[in-house]
């Protein structure tokens, strides 16, 4: 009789763990959040115009009228935002450029080469990000 008690002790502790596992897994999976698909996120920009438009319609107490006839003056600006964000990469780009072919006539020939190939490891890295 104590061997079917102690094997009924035995069978139930292994089931309430085996719950608590269950339980604990199904309760982490739908705390855990969702992460967001890549192509939903949108652009700095559009955010920017989305917050800062909701904002000065709280903090104005913009009417429904005002926020429509300020819709286009925001999403101009936002387009505005966006060229200069792309601007302003390539010209960093290009300065960047004109620095290293500067430094490039300092250089003795062994420097030349092994500047060469930083800056062809810094494409590649920048490439595969």
């Amino acid at each position: 009789m104590k061997t079917a008690s102690h094997w009924k002790t035995i069978l139930g502790l292994a089931a309430i763990f085996v719950l608590g596992a269950a339980s604990g897994s199904l309760i982490t999976a739908r705390l855990r959040p969702v992460p967001e698909p890549a192509q939903a996120r949108t652009a700095p920009e559009e955010r920017w115009q989305a917050l800062t438009l909701a904002d000065y319609q709280q903090r104005l107490s913009l009417t429904a009228e005002q926020v429509e006839r300020l819709k286009p003056i925001f999403g101009l600006t936002s387009r505005k935002l966006s060229t200069l964000r792309a601007n302003t990469a390539e010209r960093i780009t290009s300065l960047i450029h004109e620095m290293n072919g500067e430094v490039m006539q300092e250089l003795t020939p062994a420097q030349q080469g092994e500047l060469k190939q930083l800056l062809e490891e810094r494409r590649r890295l920048k490439t595969t990000k």
